[in-house]
C-alpha cells in the first residue's frame, strides 16, 4: 500500500483532470488486489517513471500554443503593466507554473467494471414494485467515502433483485445528489457517435478532449470511447501537430502504443526529421507491450522496428492461411488491414528518408545524423 500511495501522490501532480480529484478515484479502483490481478493495470503502466518521461518529451514545449485561450472561452483583453525586475521574475515564474499545470496529462485508465452480482433476490416483494428504486449513500465525505464516486449506489429492480447500479446510473445519480459546477447530469449529446464524427476536425480536437475531461471521469467507458475515437482519428489523418504541446499528446501516444498502432506517429517524426523522437515512440511501444528494448543507433532501431513488425504480420498471415476455419470479425479484419497499410507506408517513408540521406551525403551514427567528411 505504501508503494500505491506514492503513485497516488505522483498522479496528483500528473493529472489535473476535471473537477474530480483523480488520485482519490484511483485509490478506490486500486484498493482491491483482486482487481489488479485480474487484468493488466494500464494506469500503473502509464505512471511508470520511464513511460512518463517519454510522454513528456514527446509532448514538447510551445508556450504560445499551451497558453492560448480555449475555443469556448471569451477573448481576453491584453493588459500592460510597468514592472520592476523582481516583479517581472515573479510574473515569469507564475506563467511557468500555469504552463506546467496546463500540460498535466489526464490519466489513462482501464474501464470501470460493474459488479452485477445480485446482493439480494426477493421475488416476494416484486408485485408491489411499480418501478426501480435507487438507494444512495449521501453521508458527508470521510475516509470511508473519500470522493463522490466511492459512494454506494444500489438499485432495486422490479423483479425484486437488489444489486449495485451500473456505471451510467451510478454517475447520473451521484451528479443529481451532489452536483459539480459545469458538469451535466446526463452525458452530453455532443458525445453521441454521429455528432462526434461531425466535429472531428483539427479546430475541435482540444475542445472535445477538454470537454470530455470536464463531463466524464477517466475510468468511465464513455470517456474512453470518446477520447479513443479522437486519438485514432488524429492518427489516421496524421494531425499530430495539432495536439503537440497540449496535455493530451502523451495519453494519445500511450493509447497508440496500447493498441499497437504506432506506425503513423513514427512516420510523422521521420518526415519531420526527428529520428530521436521516433526512437522514443518505439521504446514506448516496447515498454507497453513488455518487449525487449532494441539497442543501437536511432536509425538502426527504426529499421529493426519495421523489420520486426513486418515479420509479425507475415507470420500472422501464414498462420491464418494454415487455419482455414478461423473466422475473423469485420472489425478485426479492418484493424489488421490498417496495420498492414501503416507498415507499407512506413516502409516507403523510411526508404525515401534513406535515399534523402544518401543523396545529401549524410550518415546516421550513434544517436545523431551527421554529414560525411
Amino acid at each position: 500500500m505504501a508503494a500505491l500511495s506514492r503513485k497516488i501522490c505522483f498522479l496528483t501532480k500528473l493529472n489535473g483532470h476535471s473537477s474530480l480529484t483523480c488520485d482519490r478515484l484511483i485509490r478506490r479502483l486500486s484498493s482491491s488486489d483482486k482487481v489488479l490481478k485480474e487484468r493488466p493495470d494500464l494506469l500503473h503502466l502509464f505512471l511508470k517513471p520511464k513511460v512518463t518521461a517519454i510522454l513528456k518529451k514527446l509532448t514538447g514545449k510551445n508556450s504560445q500554443k499551451t497558453m492560448e485561450p480555449m475555443i469556448a472561452r471569451r477573448a481576453v483583453t491584453s493588459k500592460y503593466k510597468m514592472l520592476t525586475d523582481e516583479e517581472l521574475k515573479q510574473e515569469m515564474e507564475r506563467a511557468r507554473q500555469v504552463e506546467k499545470t496546463r500540460l498535466q496529462m489526464p490519466p489513462y485508465m482501464n474501464a470501470r467494471r460493474w459488479n452485477n452480482r445480485p446482493l439480494s433476490c426477493d421475488p416476494d416483494i416484486a408485485p408491489v414494485l411499480t418501478s426501480k428504486y435507487i438507494f444512495v449513500d449521501i453521508s458527508e465525505a470521510s475516509k470511508r467515502i473519500p470522493v463522490n464516486h466511492a459512494r454506494t449506489v444500489l438499485c432495486r429492480h422490479k423483479n425484486g433483485v437488489l444489486q449495485h447500479a451500473d456505471v451510467e446510473t451510478h454517475d447520473r445519480i451521484v451528479r443529481t445528489y451532489l452536483p459539480v459546477p459545469g458538469q451535466e447530469v446526463l452525458t452530453p449529446p455532443l458525445f453521441e457517435e454521429d455528432r462526434l464524427k461531425e466535429l472531428l476536425t483539427p479546430v475541435w480536437y482540444t475542445y472535445l478532449l477538454e470537454y470530455a475531461c470536464t463531463q466524464l471521469e477517466p475510468d468511465n467507458p464513455e470517456f474512453l470511447r470518446v477520447t479513443h475515437t479522437i486519438y485514432e482519428h488524429i492518427a489516421k489523418e496524421g494531425h499530430f501537430h495539432h495536439l503537440e504541446a497540449t496535455r493530451f499528446f502523451g495519453p494519445m501516444a500511450f493509447h497508440l502504443a496500447v493498441i499497437d498502432k504506432l506506425e503513423s506517429l513514427i512516420i510523422f517524426y521521420i518526415e519531420s526529421d526527428r529520428l530521436s523522437d521516433a526512437k522514443d515512440v518505439i521504446l514506448l511501444g516496447q515498454i507497453v507491450n513488455d518487449e525487449p528494448e532494441t539497442e543501437g543507433s536511432v536509425f538502426t532501431i527504426v529499421q529493426m522496428y519495421v523489420k520486426d513488425q513486418v515479420e509479425k504480420v507475415y507470420n500472422t498471415i501464414q498462420t491464418q492461411s494454415q487455419q482455414a476455419t478461423v473466422v475473423k470479425s469485420e472489425k478485426d479484419q479492418r484493424i489488421f488491414q490498417e496495420k498492414v497499410q501503416g507498415l507499407e507506408k512506413l516502409q516507403n517513408v523510411l526508404k525515401t528518408f534513406t535515399r534523402k540521406l544518401a543523396s545529401t551525403g549524410i550518415a546516421s551514427t550513434g544517436n545523431t545524423i551527421r554529414k560525411r567528411s
